[in-house]
């Protein structure tokens, strides 16, 4: 707040971390751009980057970058802020996604089995290709709202039952499948 005071402009990452996930344009956002706007009164500039063709060489790709209009948060509550927020560069994603994207569906499966293990495959270049990668941070840094719950956090407790015994065995080995499928599945977790 002392240096928007000052009249001096920051730069935030809302989502935390790198989007892993292969089914969403925008991570959730932590709502500390949204409370400093609203109790300095300054508007939010979003600005979207997209990399040209990620599934290429990065050497030599082209960045495009949107610096989207001012928003103000003047009236709004955090809930609703927040989703005007990542709906913007959601938006601004997807346009430049349409826009400048130069693979096809085809590329990106060739030589592979299914979309997980494209996604893998990517997922390892991509984190590979940096010098400096802290998977602790990046394991924990995304925003996760308390009161959404994984379908792992449901089933643990019954995959960390200890006194198995004919009654339950079904339902202790059904839930560690369960569990273990939806951990493998949670890219934004796992690189």
């Amino acid at each position: 707040m002392r240096l928007l005071d000052m009249g001096m402009d920051l730069i935030l990452f809302p989502e935390g971390v790198w989007n892993k996930t292969p089914n969403m344009l925008i991570l959730p956002l932590w709502p500390g751009a949204y409370r400093l706007a609203k109790e300095t009164d300054c508007k939010i500039v979003p600005v979207i980057h997209y990399l040209a063709d990620p599934h290429n060489n990065y050497e030599g790709n082209v960045i495009h970058t949107v610096v989207a209009d001012p928003i103000s948060m003047e009236g709004m509550s955090e809930k609703d802020g927040l989703e005007l927020l990542r709906d913007t560069m959601a938006t601004w994603y997807f346009y430049l996604m349409e826009k400048y994207g130069q693979t096809t569906r085809e590329e990106l499966l060739e030589g592979f089995e299914s979309t997980d293990e494209a996604w893998e495959s990517y997922m390892e270049m991509h984190t590979g290709c940096v010098k400096y990668y802290d998977r602790e941070i990046e394991l924990c840094a995304d925003y996760r709202l308390k009161q959404i719950v994984r379908p792992e956090d449901v089933w643990q407790s019954v995959a960390s039952i200890q006194n198995i015994h004919i009654g339950n065995i079904t339902h202790v080995r059904y839930a560690k499948e369960l569990t273990f499928q939806e951990r493998k599945r949670d890219f934004q977790r796992r690189f």
